[in-house]
């Protein structure tokens, strides 16, 4: 038996997954920066940045290890930059989306 940090190394291509969440990241922790300050969230604003976060986010959860990752890991803040743009836009997104399709 090895020990879980070499297996999980070994399962997984963490260098690349690393890059996929610092790319995440770089994309849109700015956006959410931006949103923090405002308190306004018109819908079609909040859907154009809500979908392209959606896009990126939704396959890293189903690639990453999650528990066996060192803290430091990139991905958890990752996952905190799309839980708080997801609080912030969803809903004012699907009202642009649901505005679009009457």
């Amino acid at each position: 038996f090895e020990p879980t940090a070499a297996a999980v190394a070994r399962w997984w291509d963490l260098t690349g997954l690393a890059k996929r969440h610092q790319a995440f990241l770089d994309a849109h922790e700015p956006v959410l920066h931006r949103w923090a300050r405002r308190r306004v969230v018109p819908p079609e604003d909040a859907y154009r940045d809500y979908l392209p976060a959606l896009d990126s986010w939704r396959r890293l959860p189903y690639a990453d290890p999650g528990a066996l990752l060192p803290p430091d890991w990139p991905g958890a803040r990752a996952a905190e930059v799309f839980a708080a743009l997801h609080r912030k836009l969803r809903d004012a997104g699907a009202v642009y989306a649901a505005r679009q399709l009457s």
